[in-house]
Order: C-alpha cells, then sequence, then structure tokens
C-alpha cells in the first residue's frame, strides 16, 4: 500500500470513527495534518499536486480571471485553503469550477458541487477535510 493509500485509509477512519458523535472537534488537529500529507503525498508519487478551493469567500479574487489550480511547491497550506487535491489539471474540472464560481451554469447547487467532486475523483483527486 503506498503512503497515499495510506492516508487515505486515516482520511476514510478519521471520518467513519467521528461520523456519530457530530464529527471532529474544532481542537483535533489530527485531519487537518492528513490532508496536508495528502498533498504532500500527491506531490511525491506523481511529480505535481494541484490544490482547489471550490468554495470562495466573496472577497478572494476575481473570479471570472483567478487560476483555479494553484501547483503545491511546498508552500504552507492553511487550514480550509483548499477542497481539492490532484495529480494532474483537467479542463473539464476547470470549466465546472469556473461555471461555480460565475453563476454560469444550469444546474443546481448541490448537482454543481457533486459535479466537481465527481470529477476530481475520476481524474485520481482527493477531497480535503479541515476542522
Amino acid at each position: 500500500m503506498s503512503k497515499l493509500q495510506q492516508l487515505i485509509q486515516q482520511q476514510n477512519n478519521y471520518i467513519f470513527n467521528h461520523a456519530d458523535n457530530g464529527g471532529s472537534s474544532e481542537f483535533d488537529k489530527s485531519c487537518n495534518d492528513i490532508s496536508r500529507d495528502i498533498i504532500q503525498a500527491i506531490k511525491a508519487e506523481f511529480g505535481k499536486c494541484w490544490v482547489i478551493k471550490v468554495n470562495l469567500y466573496s472577497d478572494e479574487g476575481d473570479r471570472q480571471t483567478m487560476p483555479v489550480f494553484v501547483e503545491y511547491t511546498g508552500q504552507e497550506i492553511y487550514n480550509f485553503s483548499c477542497d481539492l487535491a490532484l495529480p494532474k489539471k483537467d479542463k473539464e474540472l476547470e470549466q465546472l469550477v469556473r461555471n461555480y464560481w460565475t453563476d454560469n451554469y444550469r444546474r443546481t447547487l448541490s448537482e454543481q458541487i457533486n459535479a466537481i467532486f465527481d470529477r476530481a475523483e475520476e481524474i485520481g483527486g482527493y477531497v480535503l477535510t479541515w476542522s
């Protein structure tokens, strides 16, 4: 089992173990550490890691022009700074996210989010969890 697979298993176990008690505590930083380790493991295994923040605050830049994918090059990763980690960029995923950011869609919000996360999974991406 690769380091990345071990981390995904840890993340899944963490979520499962906290499912019955309302989720993890904001004082439990272990899920944050697992997410950071997943990013580093993707970079180690594939040579590159790209992160995406799907849910932006209203003051987080120009949604028309800001990049969807940010390459992880060893920079500090802050809690909630990204939602997905991927080994490669993908035009379809980029368009799904950009449409979500700019309200240029023909689906409900939940359908859009599901489409984004489904596409990320199809291309080998991972959902990051934070507390």
